[in-house]
């Protein structure tokens, strides 16, 4: 149906306007808007504050109304037909149990209800027309309208879409396409439901139909990272549990009455495990908070009974949404040992790389597959620009370590081969290897604490993922929660246990790891080491490293971007060509201890190459024995390497003036005598008073340096000195700089917002056109006729990439489109190869 044709049958239709009681409006179920508090807060806000003008015509709700209820109507208040059409519409008296179809005004009509007590108030003014006069598309056409309502969500919008789809209404589907606010949102829907890879997750979505609230908080924004990720197996699992969940729930109920606040209310808690969870459910019961259209005792009982009895977190969309922002780095990991254009998916082609030899059965693949991701759970940060979320504004953990090396061997050993994983096994003979925690995880604590959603699901915090990551192993995964009488809350562990398990639903343990086995009790565990066949030689044909190149472009979603690709000065042991392999310089050095770890003290009566926490890796990868599953238990004890405590270097024979390790940054660091004497002249009196204690210092190559515990040191950085940044700052400073003709003539606006509020902003303040210096406060407005200079800006940003920031949504161009683009109005975002994915993941992410 075209406008003129509805308009012409609206024009028809038409009866009338008048104004009626509340209680005489009903809604059909999801025939307009889904319930959203937000909205009804948002109404009632403005009428607390502004009233409301229910007369007027934008704030009017059309309504479908039969002619002869009308006429009885009117004969009863004994009032002429006439007197709908006037400019002021009359209060039309109805029946207590006569209802009205409203089409469209949920919301407001809700918000009305809880804002007029008095009952002489309690009326709004409606738009009449003839029920038999308007068709099903029409009646569609109106509830659908965007008059003056709250923009449709995400969520909405994708439900009306499939539902259209499913039933081909091939016109109201274009309707609701346009309405995504972004181009890229329409394409991005149009590859994913093209796409025989992800399929499975279309139809897992499909599921949730019958369940609008559980769509709600669906972002389309996120579909482009699905891409990215390339698991569909994984996300349709998980979105399969939270079907299983709700379905379970609403088993026998009718489905509309599951709206977005009980989902909202609920999502995130374990009321099986948590005492404060079942508490806060049974209250929420008890209060009328939880399905308020649902008066019978006997239902509510059964509902929350069944609430009560879900085992592990209680998942919905928002929480699967998030957790997947966890699963995407290690995603991204696995894309590295792959090649970088492989078609399919993550989990098929790793499926064409394992080998097992004799054992290569679907269980040991589903074991294999499992325990290399639980790998990259745990190294993410150290070799990739993801991060964990920051505890604190302006104090950063540094995650320093040399991995690479290690994942690849993990891969290798659990019986996967391909060229990626054989150019890394020859890049990286030397590696840094996981330190893992020899105490059973807790999964349920007593305290009490303030109960957040950010705390159930997503991105962990640094000091959450440094206290997890010991315990993500196959067997503290798989094996069954213990649940003490009295326990009030869920651990970070239990919480990160319950998202891997979601993602992996529909894989199952085989009986080398059943459930049996792993519940016998807390037992000291390790993480076991798969037995390959073989593992591959090393390739004679080097291999374009994992990670972002000049030549790559960010618009295309099959390469692996996020990679921070492993430089000379990243890796802590690097090996020296020119050096046989049992050099001194094959030190292995971990210098963040895991939280429960022994840190051993080096003992300096032993000779250097006895010295506690120093490993040294030699043996050629293509010598090293295969493991058997006696070997890998008798040998669990050993993975773990003494961690060289925080305080204590070695440095090798011919190693540089810096006596620990490199850091990411290109900038010399100063030497370590050097920083001591210019930090104890500008300490407070009891670093710079060291009279009886004078430091004794060496720099003799092939010695242990020992430095005293409360003495200032510039090694290792685990947390971001304010000390280091100001050296690095200052050798900038001090190097001459030429200033382009851009930086002359164009002014600059400081602001320090991020990419989400700068976009405001600069609609805000009318700025024609905009260059943003990600991670700086420069803000760059040019005028037209100063846009040309960009190409001065673009040369003396060598290697930096440029993002166009519109609609909540980014998208990458090359150098040559800059210029057209700023002359086109929009906002460019100049941003370092490894942020990138930082500023496209802070232009879509969603606040908990």
């Amino acid at each position: 149906m075209d406008q003129t044709s509805f308009a012409d049958i609206q024009e028809k239709a038409y009866l009338g306007a008048a104004r009626i009681s509340l209680d005489n409006i009903y809604f059909a179920p999801h025939a307009s808007r889904l319930d959203n508090d937000r909205c009804e807060a948002r109404l009632l806000n403005l009428f607390r504050d502004y009233s409301c003008d229910r007369d007027a015509y934008e704030n009017r709700i059309p309504v479908a109304v039969s002619q002869e209820l009308l006429r009885r109507a009117l004969e009863d208040a004994r009032m002429p037909m006439s007197c709908i059409r006037e400019a002021v519409p009359p209060f039309l008296p109805l029946p207590p149990d006569t209802k009205i179809l409203a089409l469209r005004g949920r919301h407001r009509w809700k918000a009305a209800k809880r804002f007029y007590n008095e009952p002489t108030d309690r009326w709004w003014t409606v738009v009449l027309f003839d029920a038999e006069k308007l068709p099903v598309e029409c009646i569609s056409f109106i509830s659908e309208a965007d008059d003056n309502s709250s923009p449709f969500f995400d969520g909405e919008i994708y439900y009306k879409i499939r539902m259209s789809d499913l039933q081909s209404d091939k016109i109201r589907l274009q309707r609701w396409m346009s309405r995504m606010g972004s181009h890229w949102k329409q394409i991005d829907y149009t590859r994913l439901h093209k796409s025989k890879d992800f399929k499975p997750f279309c139809d897992a979505i499909d599921s949730l139909l019958p369940f609008p609230a559980l769509l709600f908080s669906f972002q389309l924004g996120n579909i482009r990272r699905f891409f990215r990720m390339k698991c569909p197996e994984e996300l349709a699992a998980y979105v399969k549990h939270v079907y299983a969940v709700w379905a379970r729930i609403m088993d026998g109920f009718d489905v509309n009455a599951l709206t977005t606040s009980d989902i909202e209310c609920l999502q995130g808690r374990s009321p099986c495990w948590s005492s404060a969870d079942k508490a806060f459910i049974e209250n929420a019961f008890t209060s009328g908070r939880l399905f308020t259209d649902i008066l019978d005792e006997g239902q509510r009982a059964v509902l929350k009974s069944r609430i009560i009895a879900t085992d592990g977190i209680i998942p919905s969309m928002r929480t699967f949404l998030e957790n997947t922002k966890f699963l995407e780095p290690a995603a991204i990991l696995l894309r590295a040992l792959l090649p970088r254009r492989f078609r399919g998916t993550v989990r098929s082609e790793m499926k064409k790389c394992f080998r097992a030899g004799q054992e290569q059965t679907e269980g040991r693949f589903q074991l294999s597959y499992q325990h290399l991701w639980l790998t990259a759970l745990r190294i993410f940060p150290y070799i990739t620009s993801f991060k964990p979320l920051q505890d604190r504004r302006g104090r950063e953990v540094e995650f320093n370590g040399n991995y690479w090396g290690f994942f690849a061997t993990s891969a290798a050993r659990c019986g996967f081969s391909s060229r990626q994983i054989d150019s890394l096994l020859q890049l990286y003979p030397h590696y840094d290897q996981l330190v893992e925690s020899s105490q059973y995880p807790l999964s349920l604590i007593n305290g009490d604490k303030e109960w957040k959603l950010k705390s159930r699901c997503g991105m962990p915090t640094e000091t959450v993922f440094q206290s997890i990551a010991p315990y993500l192993t196959l067997k503290n995964i798989h094996s069954r929660l213990q649940c003490p009488a009295g326990t009030s809350h869920v651990t970070q562990f239990a919480v990160a246990r319950d998202m891997v398990r979601s993602f992996f639903s529909d894989q199952k343990i085989g009986s080398g790891f059943s459930s049996t086995r792993l519940s016998e009790g807390p037992q000291p565990v390790q993480d076991v080491e798969m037995s390959a066949e073989s593992v591959a030689p090393v390739a004679s044909e080097t291999i374009q490293l994992p990670g972002p190149g000049p030549w790559h472009s960010l618009n295309d979603t099959q390469d692996v971007d996020m990679i921070t690709g492993p430089m000379v000065h990243d890796t802590i042991n690097q090996p020296d060509p020119v050096s046989p392999s049992n050099d001194t310089q094959d030190v292995d050095m971990i210098t963040e201890p895991m939280a429960h770890d022994t840190v051993q003290q080096p003992d300096p009566k032993l000779p250097l190459n006895e010295t506690q926490g120093i490993h040294t890796i030699t043996e050629p990868m293509d010598s090293m024995p295969l493991l058997t599953s006696e070997e890998t238990q008798a040998n669990e004890g050993q993975l773990a390497l003494t961690v060289i405590p925080r305080q204590s270097v070695y440095m090798p024979d011919d190693f540089p003036t810096t006596p620990f390790p490199p850091t990411r940054s290109n900038i010399m660091q100063p030497s370590l005598a050097d920083t001591v004497n210019s930090s104890s002249r500008n300490t407070d009196t009891e670093h710079t008073n060291l009279g009886d204690r004078q430091l004794a210092l060496s720099l003799v190559p092939g010695r242990l340096l020992s430095v005293p515990p409360d003495q200032p040191t510039p090694f290792p950085p685990v947390i971001g000195s304010q000390t280091s940044r100001q050296q690095a700052s200052s050798i900038t400073q001090s190097q001459p700089a030429e200033i382009s003709l851009w930086d002359k003539s164009v002014p600059k606006d400081e602001q320090k917002k991020t990419l989400h509020e700068l976009e405001e902003y600069v609609t805000t303040q009318g700025y024609k056109h905009t260059l943003y210096v990600y991670g700086t406060s420069q803000l760059w407005v040019p005028a037209s006729d100063e846009v040309p200079l960009i190409r001065h800006f673009i040369d003396s940003h060598e290697g930096w990439c440029y993002l166009v920031v519109h609609d909540n949504d980014a998208r990458q161009i090359e150098y040559d489109q800059v210029q057209q683009e700023l002359l086109n109005g929009r906002l460019i975002v100049c941003v370092k190869q490894d942020q990138i994915w930082q500023a496209k993941r802070e232009v879509e992410e969603v606040e908990l």
